[in-house]
């Protein structure tokens, strides 16, 4: 008998050693190579409240490949896994989950509430439990559709200097258009990559090595991310 088999963890894992940033085009990936992260506004809506915030960082999942699909269809089929120990060291966390019966965060939409997110240290990690996501369609058309925020395990990047904004909405397209004129600043900052924290490149197809070969020429660069390099037909198709 061969006494080595039979000594591997085979229990499905929860969490994974690698956290994942997803993007929906290879442009966007090839731009994370060269320039790294960049950190960029989001919003986030206040459960029990007509209130939102806007911060600057980068976004990563803590779900493992096997768990991964639901994602891609969410967020995009190009992305980039990162050892959770290189996150660690560059202080991202994952955030609070919260919903609408939350103790003791604020209800209501009062300037005191305004004041209190403004003051609290932590608001910039805070996230719903479940709500809606809006997309937006050929025509530029938004639309919603009910997501379980919960389940994408959430890191965050910051900056040492991260902002945040208070804003109280009537509806989501005000905060989309505050995140998109945040986003027009030039001078926004970025998260350098190194190629040795890459766990994992996802692209959509094996036909676009060809593409990534192209940006790297003649570069050890090239070599170091073919052996990283996973496609969402595998995905899809054994996981």
């Amino acid at each position: 008998m061969n006494r080595t088999l039979g000594n591997y963890n085979t229990k499905q894992n929860l969490s994974s050693t690698t956290i994942f940033h997803f993007t929906n085009t290879l442009d966007i990936l090839k731009s994370i190579l060269i320039n790294g992260f960049q950190v960029r506004f989001i919003y986030e809506k206040l459960p029990g409240t007509k209130l939102a915030y806007l911060t600057n960082t980068v976004c990563f999942c803590d779900i493992p490949l096997s768990y991964i699909k639901e994602h891609i269809n969410w967020y995009g089929e190009y992305g980039i896994g990162i050892s959770r120990k290189i996150a660690t060291q560059l202080q991202l966390t994952p955030v609070f989950y919260i919903h609408s019966k939350s103790r003791d965060i604020p209800k209501g939409s009062s300037i005191k509430n305004i004041k209190w997110f403004e003051n609290f240290p932590f608001t910039r990690y805070l996230k719903q439990v479940r709500g809606k996501q809006m997309f937006f369609d050929e025509k530029n058309k938004p639309y919603w559709k009910w997501k379980k925020f919960y389940d994408e395990k959430e890191w965050r990047y910051f900056s040492s200097n991260p902002i945040l904004k208070i804003s109280k909405y009537t509806n989501e397209i005000e905060l989309d258009n505050q995140r998109n004129q945040l986003n027009e600043n030039k001078n926004l900052e970025y998260l350098l990559i190194k190629p040795e924290w890459i766990e994992y490149l996802i692209i959509k197809d094996a036909k676009e090595l060809k593409y990534l070969k192209s940006v790297f020429p003649n570069n050890d660069y090239y070599d170091i991310l073919l052996t990283k390099i996973i496609t969402v037909k595998q995905i899809l198709n054994d996981f």
